[in-house]
């Protein structure tokens, strides 16, 4: 079934400019620039004078540092192959720390910048489809498109960043929106 996603996405994976857009989402999607992103917040929030702007930024600084880990875990007890792989859809080898390019499933990209863009539109809620596109293309055409993942991966990476960004926005809630 993904297979024949591949096929279809084949075409878009050769145009010079999805290629260009692939490229820079593939960066976006990466902790360090999803953290800069939280740094930035912390910056305008603290030249700016706007303290829920300032704390925001600095815990998603901190969403993103935890989602690195907790992905990397699942990753490695999942074992499932990457499509570069050609091992088929659904091939699991179970906890691995040593194969490599068994590290497919979730993806880490989608699992960051979902989570990001969960706790941010919580904080944020007038630039949440921002947030959540963002999301979406660094997943979707960053990582699919180019068959660094399954959409299964994404799909489940995607789940588990909005259900990490929302219980961490719940969580410094009270820390946040404090005056």
């Amino acid at each position: 079934m993904e297979s024949q996603l591949f096929e279809l996405l084949a075409p878009l994976s050769r145009n010079p400019a999805v290629i260009f857009l692939g490229d820079v989402l593939n960066r976006l999607g990466k902790g360090d620039a999803l953290a800069f992103i939280g740094i930035l917040l912390v910056l305008y929030g603290f030249f700016m004078g706007i303290s829920k702007v300032l704390r925001a930024g600095a815990v998603s600084i901190l969403v993103v540092a935890l989602t690195g880990p907790a992905v990397q875990v699942l990753k490695h007890l999942a074992g499932r192959a990457r499509p570069g792989e050609n091992l088929g859809d659904f091939h699991f080898i179970g906890p691995n720390l040593i194969a490599n390019g068994f590290d497919s499933f979730p993806s880490g990209h989608a699992m960051s910048s979902f989570a990001l863009a969960s706790f941010l539109a919580f904080y944020f809620p007038r630039f949440r489809w921002l947030c959540y596109g963002a999301a979406a293309a660094i997943s979707i055409i960053g990582r699919v498109v180019f068959r660094h993942h399954f959409l299964t991966d994404v799909i489940v990476g995607g789940i588990l960043g909005i259900i990490l960004g929302g219980w961490s926005a719940k969580k410094s809630r009270t820390w946040v929106e404090k005056e």
